[in-house]
């Protein structure tokens, strides 16, 4: 019988920390419980933390938008003292002193766009050309000028001989 009480069934040769001599055992339940009320308190107060610093950053951005749209909004007294004169310009000139500056415009452009109707149409004849000497007689020489010719005719559109 004296080898049945060998190794851990001892009690004299068992040791127990002062802490659990003086209480009682371990709860795992109560443990578990207090480290998640702790977690759950931390993420309250960071919540509560971080809900006031957004507050604190919005309320300064929408301090300095309103800084700087009631600047805008409000007219300077210089421009708006240069605005009635010009108004008051306009007023005094006829129709006519202010049409002839729009109407000098619309010739210039129209004289654009005639130089740039006539140029395609040069452009067009000058393919139409290449063309024909092209088919006359196919060399590398009719062939770079015709290609180079309705490139410039028809752009993007032309694909160009092979």
């Amino acid at each position: 019988m004296a080898t049945q009480n060998w190794g851990n069934n001892d009690p004299s040769r068992q040791y127990q920390a002062p802490a659990q001599q003086l209480s009682q055992p371990l709860s795992y339940a109560k443990l578990y419980l207090t480290i998640v009320a702790a977690i759950l308190t931390a993420f309250f107060i960071m919540g509560v933390i971080s809900m006031l610093f957004s507050a604190v950053v919005a309320r300064s951005l929408f301090a300095e938008f309103n800084v700087k749209t009631t600047a805008l909004s409000q007219p300077k007294k210089q421009h708006s003292d240069g605005l009635q004169q010009d108004l008051q310009q306009l007023a005094n000139k006829s129709l006519q002193q202010i049409a002839e500056p729009l109407h000098q415009r619309a010739e210039q452009l129209n004289k654009q766009s005639q130089q740039q109707l006539a140029a395609s149409r040069t452009d067009a004849q000058t393919c139409t050309f290449w063309r024909q000497q092209y088919e006359k007689e196919r060399s590398d020489r009719n062939k770079m000028h015709l290609n180079s010719a309705c490139k410039r005719a028809h752009g993007s559109l032309w694909n160009g001989v092979k």
